[in-house]
């Protein structure tokens, strides 16, 4: 690939190139044009550094980007064996097992043809999650899916306008004024009343961490070396309040009927058992965790079917805490498969306990990162909180699909950029 020289004409290459991130084509499941591409390029880097003799791969990090991004290589190293070796044990079928090993693959080539291509600019980055967003909004008039056509505020520009703003926020530190930090706790509440009630959540607890952040001293990097327990309880006090509030905003404004009369059912419906809509409103993850409980090692191996006793169990539990839930039309809509809707969950159950290890790795680090981001209060504190929040949930609430591939391959990214632009400590 040519060299790009200058600083400008990286940017908009690499907005362009992330700009048609939504582009795919199937071949035993979904692929990206643009995750092609990028593994195209990482080879022609690996082929490049082997003929001009042994050297790093990693010229451009620091000693503790490169231990993280060694750790997050070896955790898909293990998960990329684990596919392999679930597949024969339970004897999945050769779509699946493709299917399995694409996700996590592409996924691990994204990571370092990104890493590569950005050579860890906070820049670049931002660039490629512009793109990104714009590619939603282009992959809705171009090559939309079927969920955006019956939902096309939730599944077609919900996402795509979140990333915008926030990425408007963090230009010229826009983020700082208190009228755009209002805006940003205003759209969080729009989307909220929109129907993405996750979307809008981590976008208004994005918005109160910045409010906070705004109004605490600045520290250097070498005062955050360590992070406190103090700063730790304050930001788990903070989210605590913000999710408390946010659920009973949406509580009372639900059963009024002011987001109309088809969610106001749906809440109802969601918030009638003993724990509410937490767990009324995300039933898949629920009936995973039975099924987990049944193989917790090796989990089930990528495209498991349910069985009659997983669903009986849930069925169990469901009744006896009130809920009133058509198990039949969730295996008719997971198409026999267990229900996951959970990062964890599909990990853990494609790829066995690995899987559980690599998020619970992924949540430590990130979660530690975002305190000391918040008292650094550097330019690119609002987007990676949002991310990181964002993905925090996703982790439990949120399916792990083809398309989830290249974002989450920016966060990791976007994750060691930080840690190399600060040198901080991370978790191992």
């Amino acid at each position: 690939m040519k060299s790009l020289n200058s600083s400008l004409e990286k940017r908009i290459f690499i907005f362009a190139l992330f700009s048609i991130s939504s582009f795919r084509f199937s071949l035993y499941g979904q692929f990206f044009l643009v995750e092609v591409l990028l593994f195209l390029y990482f080879l022609s880097f690996l082929v490049s550094k082997m003929y001009k003799g042994r050297s790093s791969l990693m010229d451009t990090s620091t000693v503790e980007s490169l231990k993280y991004r060694k750790v997050i290589v070896r955790f898909f190293l293990l998960l990329l064996v684990s596919s392999l070796v679930d597949g024969f044990i339970f004897e999945a079928s050769f779509t699946d097992q493709i299917k399995g090993f694409a996700l996590i693959f592409f996924t691990l080539s994204n990571f370092l043809g990104i890493t590569q291509l950005t050579k860890l600019n906070l820049d670049l980055l931002v660039s490629a999650f512009c793109g990104l967003a714009v590619s939603g909004i282009l992959g809705f008039f171009f090559q939309p899916n079927d969920y955006a056509k019956s939902e096309v505020w939730k599944f077609g520009f919900s996402y795509s306008l979140s990333y915008l703003v926030i990425l408007f926020l963090i230009q010229k530190n826009r983020f700082k004024f208190l009228r755009y930090q209002y805006f940003l706790l205003a759209f969080g509440f729009f989307a909220i009343a929109m129907g993405t009630r996750s979307l809008g959540s981590c976008i208004v607890v994005t918005g109160g961490v910045i409010l906070y952040a705004s109004r605490t001293p600045k520290k250097t990097s070498s005062d955050m070396q360590r992070v406190g327990f103090n700063r730790l309880l304050a930001v788990a006090i903070i989210v605590a309040i913000f999710a408390t509030l946010i659920n009973s905003f949406y509580g009372i404004a639900a059963k009024e009927g002011y987001f109309g009369e088809k969610l106001k059912g749906e809440y109802l419906i969601q918030s009638r058992g003993d724990y509410g809509p937490i767990v009324g409103g995300r039933v898949e993850p629920f009936i995973a965790l039975v099924a987990i409980l049944n193989s917790p090692i090796l989990g089930y191996g990528y495209g498991a079917d349910s069985t009659v006793q997983i669903y009986e169990k849930a069925d169990n539990f469901f009744q006896l805490h009130n809920y009133d839930i058509n198990l039949a039309d969730i295996q008719r809509k997971n198409e026999g498969n267990i229900p996951q809707h959970s990062y964890l969950l599909n990990f853990w159950i494609s790829y066995g306990i690995c899987g559980l290890f690599f998020w619970m790795y992924f949540l430590k680090t990130n979660f530690r990162l975002v305190i000391t981001e918040i008292y650094l209060a550097r330019p690119i504190m609002p987007l990676f909180v949002f991310v990181s929040v964002l993905t925090g949930w996703n982790i439990f609430f949120s399916p792990y699909g083809a398309g989830v591939r290249i974002e989450f391959a920016l966060i990791l990214s976007l994750t060691e950029a930080v840690i190399s632009s600060r040198r901080i400590k991370v978790a191992q």
